[in-house]
C-alpha cells in the first residue's frame, strides 16, 4: 500500500497534477535547499545574516545603475544559480547608468514615443548582450532567431506593459497566490519561458528583480532590466527586489552592526540587524 501511494505521488508529480500536500512538500524542500546552500556558500562566513528569502520594496529610481554584462557573468561564475554571494573587487565602480543602457532606451522609444519595435534597437540591444555571453563561454539569454521569435516577444512585452499599467506591479509571492498568467515578478528576467513559473517551487524572492549592493550601499541592477525599465517608465511608487550580491566592504558594515551595535543606519539592507544575533543562530 505504501509503495502504491508513493508510486501514485511520483506519477502525479511527473504529469504536473500534484496535490496541495505534495506541492507544499515540494516548496518546503526547495526552501530548505536554498537556505542550506546560501549558508554553505557564504552565510557561514559572516556575522550578519544573509536571508535567502528577503525582499525589499524600493522606489524604481533608487536603482540608478546596472552591472556591466562582463561583471555580471564574472560574479556568477562559481556561484550556484540563485544563491547569494559576497564579493570583492571593483564591479560596483564599473557600472553603467541604467537609463543609458540600450535596452532601456529601446523600451522608452517603444512605450513613450510609440516607435515600432523594429526601429527601437531592441533586437540589436539583445544581440550585444548575447555576443558578450558567447565570448565568455555562456549561452545567449534571449535569442531572437527569426521573425516569429521577435513577434512573439514584442507582443509579450506590449502585453506586459499594458498589464502593469492597468493592474499594477505584483510580486512573485502575490502571483503565486493568484492567477497563473504572465505578469511582472515571474522570473529572474522577463522571457517567454517565464509564463509557466508562477507554479514553480522556487521561492518567490528568487524570481524578483535582482540587485547587488555596492560598498557604499548603492543598489545596482543585476538582472530584471525589462521589469525595472517598465516600472520606471510608468512612474511606479515601489517594486520588489532581492539582493543577490553584496560587496565585501558593505557586508563588513553589516557585520559590524551585529558584532558591536555601532554604525547603524536607515538603509533597507541594514534593517532588522540585531547586535549580538549572529547568522548562525
Amino acid at each position: 500500500m505504501v509503495l502504491s501511494a508513493v508510486t501514485t505521488a511520483v506519477d502525479r508529480m511527473a504529469d504536473g497534477s500534484t496535490t496541495p500536500t505534495l506541492e507544499r512538500c515540494r516548496r518546503f524542500t526547495t526552501r530548505q535547499r536554498f537556505r542550506y546552500r546560501t549558508w554553505h556558500h557564504c552565510g557561514r562566513e559572516y556575522a550578519a545574516p544573509i536571508d535567502p528569502f528577503r525582499v525589499h520594496w524600493l522606489v524604481p529610481g533608487a536603482i540608478t545603475h546596472a552591472l556591466t554584462e562582463e561583471d555580471r557573468l564574472a560574479l556568477a561564475d562559481g556561484r550556484p544559480d540563485g544563491i547569494q554571494s559576497v564579493d570583492g573587487g571593483d564591479w560596483d565602480r564599473q557600472t553603467v547608468p541604467f537609463t543609458e543602457t540600450p535596452l532601456y532606451e529601446a523600451l522608452r522609444a517603444r512605450f513613450v514615443d510609440g516607435t515600432p519595435w523594429e526601429e527601437t534597437g531592441y533586437a540589436e540591444a539583445l544581440e550585444r548582450t548575447n555576443r558578450v555571453r558567447r565570448e565568455g563561454g555562456h549561452d545567449p539569454r534571449h535569442e531572437l532567431a527569426d521573425d516569429t521569435d521577435r513577434n512573439v516577444r514584442y507582443a509579450y512585452l506590449d502585453e506586459l506593459y499594458d498589464r502593469i499599467a492597468t493592474e499594477g506591479y505584483r510580486s512573485a509571492a502575490e502571483l503565486r497566490g493568484g492567477e497563473s498568467g504572465a505578469s511582472a515578478g515571474t522570473g529572474s528576467e522577463i522571457g517567454i519561458r517565464n509564463r509557466t513559473e508562477v507554479g514553480s517551487p522556487v521561492p518567490p524572492a528568487k524570481r524578483e528583480i535582482r540587485v547587488a549592493v555596492g560598498r557604499d550601499g548603492r543598489f545596482i541592477l543585476e538582472s530584471g532590466h525589462h521589469r525595472l525599465a517598465i516600472a520606471r517608465l510608468l512612474g511606479l511608487e515601489s517594486i520588489p527586489v532581492h539582493v543577490l550580491v553584496r560587496h565585501e566592504q558593505w557586508q563588513a558594515r553589516r557585520d559590524r552592526i551585529v558584532l558591536t551595535g555601532t554604525d547603524d543606519g536607515d538603509h533597507p539592507d541594514l534593517e532588522g540587524l540585531t547586535p549580538g544575533r549572529l547568522s548562525l543562530d
